[in-house]
């Protein structure tokens, strides 16, 4: 058995594809692309779908924000996920020791997850949202076996080499997406 930790944005979900979404709901409701993305820019490190149409609120007096906030709420998160994902989870999860961490606010980033529908893959406690950098996290997670890091970022990954060289890193991108990876662990 062994530990796979996944990053979870545009590693495992196509988050520049739900930003998209995200920005053509605000333009239906007539809201600039200059304001989207000035507003988006303020709140980014803290962003959730409230935060973001609060920001666009004080900007715009008359946006609708409660039918902003219901067109966002209804976005279908579970389109997100980029392809084979479920069957791969799914396959490993038998296996293995299976880890989400992700980097963001909690409320977002546990809508998107759940949203999604992978949480079933990661019991509870090994789905870790983090504000803090991932090393902080990893230290704290239950590790088993030989770990994988499973991420988008390569910058990132020399960072948590440092702190643990034995990881193995698997790093994704669109040329080799997590559908392409062999995954005989």
């Amino acid at each position: 058995m062994a530990t796979i930790i996944f990053d979870f944005d545009d590693t495992l979900f196509d988050n520049a594809k739900l930003k998209k979404d995200i920005q053509e709901v605000f333009r239906s409701f007539s809201i600039t692309e200059k304001h989207i993305l000035e507003t988006y820019s303020t709140v980014r490190n803290a962003y959730n779908y409230n935060v973001h149409v609060n920001a666009v609120k004080n900007l715009y007096n008359e946006a609708p924000e409660e039918k902003i906030l219901k067109a966002l709420n209804d976005i279908n998160l579970s389109q997100y996920l980029l392809p084979e994902v479920k069957n791969i989870l799914q396959r490993l999860n038998k296996e293995h020791h299976l880890v989400l961490l992700t980097f963001g606010e909690k409320e977002f980033q546990e809508k998107k997850a759940f949203g999604s529908g992978i949480e079933k893959y990661f019991k509870d406690e090994h789905i870790h949202i983090t504000q803090n950098h991932k090393v902080e996290t990893i230290k704290k997670i239950k590790l088993k076996g030989e770990v994988y890091f499973v991420n988008d970022k390569e910058n990132e990954n020399d960072i948590i080499k440092k702190e643990f060289p034995d990881f193995n890193f698997i790093l994704i991108s669109p040329e080799n997406p997590v559908s392409k990876i062999n995954w005989q662990i």
